[in-house]
């Protein structure tokens, strides 16, 4: 196997790689978005060389903990390059490079797992911000067919509080534990699940429409409160792909640069969240870990549960 086709956010995907077959066998959860019948839409091919740009303009750098390497995000014009590295006298345990306006990412051969499945996920990154898709850092659950996206800070409880909804809220069910898609490649908000779960197995290829977004805090108590638009803004803008937030026009350029067709990704992505917040209504959730957190939740977004009461 060194190429197969994956459905992700509605797209199909080709990943193609020299070693493939152990990667993907490595790497749990892709095996449930397979599509081999599909005609692939964007295409991600780990089998081109790459080099290390000298010149390029450093948009991003920040540490992958998986394993221990730093990443750079850099543009020169409309092309744009990802690295993993651990010193910069190594060779990079991955590196991409993506023109804009192009439905394909080139990466060179990459052998570690980790650093194979951070650099898919920041090639679908960059293939998805302009088609109207964005990876969404949140545990997501869903109920009476619709997705609740939580929202917050590594070690708020995200997860908790999905596992709370699941032990307190009967039928409902969570979607993904870490990185969701969402999607307004129809016109309205879209929650796809995908590959990257966290630590929690859940490898849902389904989709369903977005009900709410919540924000939580931790809190001596448990309280919730609809956000206005500009706070709703500031809740949601942190958890998606920071690095691409990054890329804001503000580079300074030559006169004689050739100027881009394309918005920077920062106005892509705010694009997105401004659409997504004119139709979906954003909560702050002030909460304990506790069962009545998830009910007091569940109450406001649905209205009374007859079956379910709040202590």
């Amino acid at each position: 196997m060194d190429r197969l086709t994956l459905s992700l956010a509605g797209f199909p995907v080709a990943v193609s790689s020299p070693c493939l077959s152990r990667l993907f066998d490595r790497s749990g959860g892709f095996s449930h978005f397979l599509q081999p019948g599909l005609q692939p839409l964007w295409q991600v091919s780990f089998d081109h060389p790459q080099r290390p740009w000298p010149d390029g303009v450093l948009l991003s750098s920040f540490s992958f903990s998986e394993n221990g390497c730093q990443c750079l995000f850099l543009r020169k014009g409309d092309d744009y390059q990802f690295l993993m590295r651990r010193s910069e006298s190594e060779p990079p345990l991955a590196c991409l490079t993506y023109r804009r306006g192009s439905r394909t990412v080139l990466a060179a051969p990459c052998s570690d797992v980790a650093s194979w499945r951070f650099a898919l996920w920041f090639a679908l990154s960059l293939l998805g911000a302009d088609a109207g898709v964005s990876f969404v850092h949140s545990s997501v659950v869903v109920f009476r067919g619709q997705a609740i996206l939580f929202l917050g800070e590594s070690g708020t409880g995200k997860s908790t509080h999905s596992r709370l909804w699941l032990q307190s809220v009967p039928g409902c069910h969570i979607l993904n534990d870490d990185s969701p898609f969402l999607s307004l490649a129809s016109g309205a908000p879209v929650v796809f699940g995908s590959p990257w779960s966290g630590k929690s197995p859940v490898f849902d290829a389904r989709h369903f429409p977005l009900k709410a977004i919540v924000r939580l805090s931790q809190a001596p108590r448990n309280a919730i409160s609809r956000l206005s638009l500009l706070r709703a803004f500031a809740s949601l803008q942190p958890s998606l792909p920071p690095a691409l937030m990054q890329d804001d026009g503000s580079l300074s350029l030559p006169p004689d640069a050739p100027r881009s067709a394309f918005p920077p990704f920062a106005d892509v992505l705010v694009d997105l969240i401004s659409q997504t917040l004119s139709q979906t209504p954003v909560y702050h959730l002030q909460c304990l870990p506790n069962p009545d957190a998830a009910l007091l939740c569940a109450q406001t977004l649905f209205g009374p549960l007859p079956s379910l009461s709040l202590q």
